[in-house]
């Protein structure tokens, strides 16, 4: 699995992956903490003569079909925020836009027993388009674009939604920073 390498001496060394590994380990259980998925949520937007209009997404896939909300996406493990989402959404839309981050949210899903379905550390992503172009199919559901009333009006609709749309005309409460180090000092 290439967690650990032999160094010329005799001796092993873990490698970057095997101390990334290691990192996510609980010393007493010798299991994998179990972290939060991590996540985009793509609030995009069009300001036209009729109004405000976002983009509203209803999923085609379990879990959650039929649920309304806002577009998200994974995280991808290495690229900045703005850029993961930006290649998501046009995956998903065929739109480009430029995201800019907002903050984070962090959902947790619990069914009536109280356990824990799903645990998600969402990074809020904003972009404003010009016009209201048109959307192409994708498998993971269906988008159009619609006022936040509306949206909010749908049968099944996230509970993420409306916090998500509060934050349209509220100020940036976000940092990311990429650090890089060296073998030796990771």
């Amino acid at each position: 699995m290439g967690y650990i390498l032999k160094v010329d001496t005799g001796e092993y060394t873990l490698t970057n992956i095997g101390k990334e590994f290691a990192n996510r380990l609980d010393e007493k259980t010798g299991y994998e903490y179990p972290n939060p998925k991590s996540s985009v949520l793509m609030l995009v937007w069009a300001q036209t003569d009729d109004g405000t209009f976002v983009l509203a997404h209803q999923r085609s896939r379990r879990p959650y079909y039929g649920f309304w909300g806002i577009a998200s996406a994974p995280l991808h493990r290495g690229v900045a925020a703005a850029q993961s989402a930006e290649q998501e959404f046009l995956k998903q839309t065929g739109i480009k836009v430029n995201f800019h981050p907002y903050g984070c949210r962090r959902i947790i899903d619990k069914n009536t027993q109280g356990d824990v379905l799903e645990d998600k550390l969402f990074v809020i992503m904003r972009a404003q388009c010009d016009e209201m172009p048109t959307l192409h199919d994708w498998t993971g559901g269906k988008s159009e674009w619609i006022s936040s009333e509306e949206l909010l009006l749908k049968d099944k609709v996230f509970s993420t939604t409306a916090y998500a749309l509060k934050t349209l005309n509220a100020p940036a409460e976000f940092s990311e920073e990429i650090c890089i180090y060296t073998d030796y000092e990771y």
